[in-house]
């Protein structure tokens, strides 16, 4: 059985999962460019932070934070993020809108030292993406956009085509994403790949002759696979071939996942698919 956390936190990747795809599918035609979980550098330390979505739209960037929240938000006096379930349950979720802000500031900051201030111009949106969702009249107050997944979709759609600025663009192409492990039952951790427990060396994985982009990993499934010392095989694209690494029963991942203070093993049993990052 799977928890709250775990449900919840499913339905919001695969919220935030769709809605690049209904973005992608709008803006296309009109001149948009859409990055996901783009890892800006801090304006002051040495960590990074993750945006969920940046659109690019002539010189115009767009911050995104995607939320999939069922219920009422209120804001709080302190700017906390208040959240009335439909179960009558309350979450208080702090200052999102505070947290979303510094990450848009680094971003500015990031741009800022490689283009005149004067050429784009940069600006925040929320996305909540749950059909039961309100807002009440107080969260009008933030001074940032608070839109549904409906009206942001439509504010590409209905948007005039502008030429892309592509000095933007190949700015923000050179921020990495995360590495992402798919699960069996839709379940996808996003972070860092440590180390893939196999003979390919890690130095394989990231080379820049042939850099993989992901790994597919099949499994035999039938009764007599529970006698197998090998029951599952990951596709390894290298280049021209596709180099096939059977997996031992037992074999693990090593994994650090966005939020999280230390690495995880993730069994490779339970791996249906690993995208990396650029």
């Amino acid at each position: 059985m799977k928890t709250e956390p775990d449900t919840i936190q499913r339905a919001g990747e695969n919220a935030e999962f769709r809605l690049g795809t209904f973005l992608r599918a709008a803006g296309e035609k009109r001149g948009w460019k859409i990055y996901e979980s783009l890892r800006v550098p801090q304006k002051e330390g040495p960590h990074r932070g993750e945006i969920d979505f940046v659109l690019v739209h002539g010189s115009d960037v767009f911050t995104v934070e995607q939320k999939h929240w069922a219920g009422t938000l209120t804001i709080g006096e302190d700017g906390a993020f208040i959240q009335e379930r439909p179960n009558g349950t309350t979450q208080v979720h702090g200052d999102v809108k505070a947290k979303h802000e510094r990450k848009t500031v680094d971003l500015e900051h990031y741009l800022s030292e490689r283009h005149e201030k004067n050429t784009y111009g940069v600006h925040m949106w929320f996305a909540f993406t749950h059909p039961r969702f309100e807002y009440k009249h107080s969260a009008q107050q933030l001074e940032i956009d608070i839109i549904s997944q409906k009206e942001i979709v439509e504010r590409l759609e209905k948007s005039v085509k502008k030429p892309l600025n592509q000095t933007i663009a190949k700015t923000l192409e050179q921020l990495g994403t995360w590495d992402e492990v798919e699960v069996y039952g839709g379940r996808r951790y996003k972070g860092d790949l440590l180390d893939l427990g196999l003979s390919v060396m890690q130095s394989d994985i990231r080379g820049t002759t042939h850099p993989l982009t992901s790994i597919d990993v099949e499994h035999a499934r039938s009764w007599f696979s529970i006698f197998k010392s090998q029951p599952s095989m990951a596709k390894i694209p290298t280049g021209t071939q596709m180099l096939n690494e059977s997996l031992e029963r037992g074999a693990m991942l090593r994994f650090h996942v966005v939020g999280d203070t230390s690495p995880v093993e993730i069994p490779w049993s339970r791996v249906v698919r690993i995208n990396l990052s650029n």
